[in-house]
């Protein structure tokens, strides 16, 4: 029974445009578990036990919201499926990394290496552009950087007599 469930659910969400391939290997894999212990509803304690079987902080997880959903979906036709809460395991764990900003003391000892890294005592092109980006600069559209202190590294350029790339306009061509 639970895997029927489970079926017109997937069929639901792929009805919309989903692909939901990972989710419906998740949901077979939980009515599997669940309908191996005989069970025809969806049971908080059988679903957290079924999470924690993943590998992973993350995995789990993404393993309790998806049955979650699907408890959700279920316990409007049938009052006897539970719906497990969503923050037994905490929070998702972020996959975002924390950026540094640099100081204006390592872009200029950055920008003094790359000067050393050329023998025509030039910043090629690709070397300025990483620097920019690692120093936290955002490329703008068609390759310029939006940066309001541009004008502080080219004034630098001129006066230590290297070369920098002149920021394309950013109307189409």
């Amino acid at each position: 029974m639970l895997n029927e469930a489970v079926d017109r659910h997937i069929e639901l969400y792929r009805s919309m445009g989903f692909k939901y391939k990972v989710q419906a290997y998740m949901l077979h894999s939980f009515a599997d578990f669940a309908e191996s212990r005989s069970e025809q509803f969806i049971r908080t304690d059988t679903v957290l036990e079924w999470a924690t079987s993943a590998p992973s902080i993350r995995q789990r997880y993404n393993r309790l919201l998806t049955v979650r959903r699907l408890a959700c979906a279920l316990k409007a036709e049938n009052e006897q499926h539970q719906v497990p809460p969503a923050d037994v395991f905490g929070h998702a764990p972020k996959r975002r990394r924390t950026c540094h900003i640099f100081t204006q003391d390592e872009i200029d000892r950055l920008l003094r290496t790359a000067a050393q890294l050329t023998s025509r005592r030039s910043i090629q092109p690709v070397t300025f552009r990483a620097l920019l980006s690692d120093s936290g600069y955002r490329a703008s559209c068609f390759g310029g950087f939006e940066a309001p202190t541009l004008g502080y590294y080219r004034r630098w350029a001129a006066d230590s007599g290297h070369e920098i790339p002149e920021e394309p306009s950013c109307s189409p061509s």
